[in-house]
């Protein structure tokens, strides 16, 4: 939540510093990790999680011919967090197509998850994510070998 009012422009990370300066300690630890650029509190939880599991997390990637993708997760891994409410329709269901296959298109590895996913099984999802990203190294030293 505090990563969605910091990329809305509605309070800056001294501005929560200031807030939680009183706080207990457990409470100010939780609000030093506010980023700005989640577009929502699930793709918040997300990031914390990869980021505690020693990942380094790029959000809001700007992709040529896709638009702008949730998460970049060690800089091989395309992640988007889908919520019902901006993903139902379909409208919606046409551009996730259309953003896929540009992906796909550039050679890209990617990942598309449910908010509730995130929500429900945070460890199942970032425990999946570190699964591909082990396909991907596996690839990429094999790849180096024979190339």
């Amino acid at each position: 939540m505090l990563d969605t009012a910091i990329s809305s422009s509605r309070i800056t990370p001294s501005g929560i510093r200031r807030i939680f300066q009183r706080e207990p300690r457990r409470s100010r630890n939780v609000a030093e990790l506010a980023r700005p650029g989640s577009d929502s509190g699930v793709e918040s939880l997300l990031r914390q999680r990869l980021i505690a599991r020693d990942h380094f997390v790029e959000q809001q990637i700007a992709v040529p011919g896709v638009g702008r993708v949730d998460a970049r997760v060690d800089g091989v891994l395309y992640v988007e967090v889908d919520g019902y409410e901006f993903h139902r329709g379909r409208a919606a269901f046409e551009r996730d197509r259309q953003r896929d296959t540009g992906l796909a298109l550039l050679g890209a590895r990617w990942m598309r998850f449910s908010a509730s996913e995130v929500l429900q099984s945070p460890e199942k999802v970032v425990a999946t994510i570190e699964r591909v990203l082990r396909v991907v190294e596996t690839e990429a030293i094999s790849g180096s070998r024979t190339g």
